[in-house]
């Protein structure tokens, strides 16, 4: 009967490795990352590499990191370890309306930015109904056409 590999499973403390890439005896990379980034480097250097060691925060895997290649003398490293960069969750990017609208925001102004939003929701027959005097409807049109009051 094989026997059962069990697949570790590494929450957000404990998502950090400290990895290293050995060929015949030789250790030419030690590396620091999460799973995922031994998985890139297995293909850069076209074999796989094996964990070290799981670390609960990344400032740890970058001691950890440097101590390592301290002991081993890689081959491939170009430093000491701990320089390189730390992981973040990604970042979601904005979308192109919301960067417009900062864009817009930035060249008119706050001010009379909002003062056009408000003339695309009120008008002469329904300013009353939302709150709005007419005499406050006038001073925003002032304000969103470019008068200061």
């Amino acid at each position: 009967m094989a026997a059962r590999t069990r697949k570790i499973r590494h929450d957000d403390e404990t998502r950090h490795c400290v990895y290293v890439f050995e060929r015949d005896g030789i250790v030419e990379y030690v590396g620091k990352g999460t799973s995922q980034r031994l998985k890139v480097q297995a293909r850069r250097f076209g074999y796989d590499g094996k964990v070290l060691e799981w670390c609960k925060s990344d400032r740890k895997a970058f001691e950890r990191e440097k101590y390592w290649i301290a002991r081993l003398h890689p081959t491939e490293n170009r430093n000491s370890g701990g320089s390189g960069g730390f992981v973040r969750k990604p970042v979601k990017r904005l979308p192109r309306w919301f960067i417009a609208q900062q864009k817009e925001i930035e060249r008119v102004g706050v001010r009379q930015y909002v003062a056009r939003y408000l003339l695309t929701k009120l008008n002469e027959s329904n300013c009353e109904q939302c709150g709005v005097s007419r005499l406050s409807l006038a001073n925003i049109k002032a304000v969103a056409h470019g008068a200061h009051c």
